[in-house]
């Protein structure tokens, strides 16, 4: 068994049985299921839990919430691989070495001692418990060769073919074509093809990446559309981005960069559920949502620099410092690996463009992220000199 579909579970009740039922029921039967449950606070650990008592490829992970990019994480450092090493570690009663740094190229290790992983991980027979919100915040893994990586989100469906279509290409970054659906299962929309319709023919990943960059403003995505070989993460220590919204923009253009083959492919092989009452509902409307009793700390965050934001404007504010940040990736990456020169002079504009229009948002920038986006402004050219200068002295009053 080399091959993981991992699904991060919140407050699913509703969706997530025909979620699984799409998943278990796959014409491709050799697989594991990683079920991560991000504190959920209705029934959906208890659905997890009554299909992994009948389907022995399940696997769950109860952890604290702390969001997509978490729980997707959480399900990278259990693979059925990296599960068996840390047990081992756990029953020989010695530590595990473990990288140090996420999102880089440094392959710098660190030694983590056996009473920290008895603090924070508990195993049974199919469920793993952590109190760790952020799981990477000490365990960071070097994935195994040969093994398949897929996500599901758990208010989807998978076409029955679909992780037979990743098995039989072989490829190590597999993307194929969404369909999204109301709640009726009406067709709204293909999703991908909009975005990958002129660079279907081509089979690198550096090649598809260049052309997004281009043309798009940096905008592309890959989680659930698709699945990849685990490996291609080791080459940048690759995870998704801890506490931002849209966090599949910077993870999927990276992966795509690092992937030495990708096959794209036309078949429908993903169903994205657009839910009645979903927070992209209630924005499509323009109509405001009461402010929640308890808002994520991220969420928190903004309200406590700008109190008297909206419930949508604190998430609207919260996903421009994500493109922010996302941004910010995308370069260190692109200047880390050598390739810098792709980055063009719409990346500088849509840059300045943004922190014009919403320079209240570098208030919410930590001293790191200040720090390189201030590397970034010393890179550019005279046309932004005066633009770089201004931002440069709200960035060191911080």
């Amino acid at each position: 068994m080399n091959h993981s579909i991992i699904v991060p579970i919140y407050n699913v009740e509703n969706y997530l049985k025909e979620c699984l039922d799409s998943i278990i029921n796959q014409s491709y039967k050799d697989f594991e299921l990683i079920l991560v449950n991000d504190g959920s606070t209705d029934n959906s650990l208890k659905i997890a839990m009554q299909y992994a008592k009948q389907d022995s490829r399940i696997i769950i992970i109860d952890k604290p919430n702390g969001g997509l990019s978490s729980a997707r994480n959480a399900g990278l450092e259990f693979i059925k691989p990296l599960r068996e090493k840390l047990q081992q570690a756990l029953k020989a009663k010695t530590g595990i070495q473990t990288l140090s740094e996420v999102n880089s190229f440094n392959k710098q290790k660190k030694n983590i001692d056996i009473n920290t992983l008895n603090k924070h991980f508990t195993f049974s027979k199919n469920l793993i418990k952590t109190d760790l919100e952020n799981v990477n915040s000490i365990l960071l893994q070097e994935m195994p060769n040969d093994h398949f990586i897929q996500f599901v989100d758990s208010d989807d469906m998978i076409d029955i073919n679909a992780t037979k279509c990743i098995r039989d290409n072989e490829s190590e970054l597999t993307i194929f074509q969404v369909k999204s659906t109301n709640e009726k299962g009406e067709v709204i929309k293909n999703m991908l093809s909009e975005q990958f319709h002129y660079v279907e023919n081509y089979k690198n990943g550096m090649e598809i990446a260049h052309i997004v960059l281009q043309r798009t403003g940096y905008s592309f995505y890959f989680a659930y559309q698709g699945g990849f070989k685990a490996e291609v993460l080791n080459r940048y220590n690759l995870r998704f981005t801890h506490n931002i919204m849209h966090e599949d923009n910077d993870f999927g253009l990276i992966l795509c960069m690092l992937s030495q083959e990708v096959k794209m492919l036309k078949d429908e092989m993903y169903i994205y559920r657009i839910r009645e009452g979903s927070i992209t509902s209630y924005i499509d409307k323009k109509t405001e949502i009461p402010m929640p009793k308890k808002l994520p700390p991220y969420l928190q965050k903004v309200r406590d620099k700008f109190p008297d934001l909206t419930y949508l404007k604190i998430r609207g504010a919260y996903r421009i410092y994500s493109y922010l940040i996302i941004y910010l990736n995308i370069y260190k990456f692109l200047e880390n690996g050598g390739v810098n020169s792709w980055v063009n002079k719409s990346y500088y504009r849509l840059l300045y463009t943004w922190l014009n229009q919403y320079r209240y948002i570098i208030e919410l920038l930590d001293e790191n992220e200040k720090r390189d986006l201030l590397h970034i402004l010393m890179h550019t050219n005279e046309k932004y000199l005066n633009l770089s200068q201004n931002i440069d002295k709200v960035l060191s009053q911080g």
